[in-house]
């Protein structure tokens, strides 16, 4: 009976480790340079931001620049405040933005554009 509970733990912590490794992969793998980012709030604002896209960059922490994470952050509790969003999202606008979601994203890309300066 022991040796069953011992089993159930060890596999547990098995597929714990395996995620562990996966995070840690992945947090080196997604490395967005910040013209990327400015591309993707610019896809944004521009109703042409598709739902791939918008996955990747709002669900992946960007590990390598804290900076830059920060500005994601702040992109998704601009996507998350019902006032920032108009209408129902689409394959091909998978934000779509009201006018204060799109001075706020402006504004981010004006953070990342003096990132790069």
């Amino acid at each position: 009976m022991i040796w069953i509970a011992t089993a159930i733990v060890g596999a547990i912590a098995a597929i714990l480790a395996l995620f562990w490794i996966l995070q840690r992969l992945s947090d080196r793998t997604y490395r967005p340079s910040p013209a990327e980012i400015r591309e993707i709030l610019r896809a944004s604002l521009e109703g042409r931001l598709n739902w791939k896209a918008l996955d990747e960059f709002s669900c992946v922490r960007i590990a390598y620049d804290r900076r830059l994470d920060q500005l994601r952050e702040r992109y998704n509790a601009i996507l998350d405040d019902p006032a920032s969003l108009l209408g129902q999202a689409t394959e091909s606008n998978a934000t779509p933005l009201s006018e204060q979601g799109l001075a706020r994203v402006r504004e981010l890309i004006n953070d990342v554009d003096s990132l790069q300066t």
